[in-house]
C-alpha cells in the first residue's frame, strides 16, 4: 500500500533517496556534475514528501524558494527499485 508522509529535508529515507539520485545523476552528467550539483543541495527544505510502498521508501519531492534560481522549485524523484526510470 502505498503511503505519503510529509517531512523536511532532515528525513532520513529523504536524505537516503536523494543520495541514491546523486548517486545517478553523477553517471549522467559525466563531466559536468560539479557544475550542476551546486544547484542540487537539500539543506534547508520546509516541505519535503516521502513516499513509502508496504514501508519501504519508494520515492520523494521537495518544494523550495529560491532567490538563486529564479523563483519556486518543485522536484520528484523515484530512484531504483521498485520502479526503474529517471528522477524528475
Amino acid at each position: 500500500m502505498l503511503h505519503i508522509t510529509r517531512t523536511t529535508s532532515e528525513n532520513p529515507d529523504f536524505i537516503e533517496l536523494v543520495k541514491h539520485l546523486d548517486t545517478e545523476l553523477a553517471v549522467r552528467d559525466g563531466e559536468d556534475h560539479a557544475f550542476y550539483s551546486q544547484f542540487n543541495k537539500i539543506d534547508k527544505i520546509k516541505f519535503a514528501v516521502v513516499a513509502y510502498e508496504d514501508g519501504k521508501p519508494l520515492g520523494c519531492g521537495g518544494f523550495r524558494s529560491s532567490a538563486r534560481l529564479g523563483g519556486d522549485q518543485a522536484n520528484v524523484c523515484f530512484p531504483g527499485e521498485p520502479r526503474e526510470g529517471p528522477c524528475h
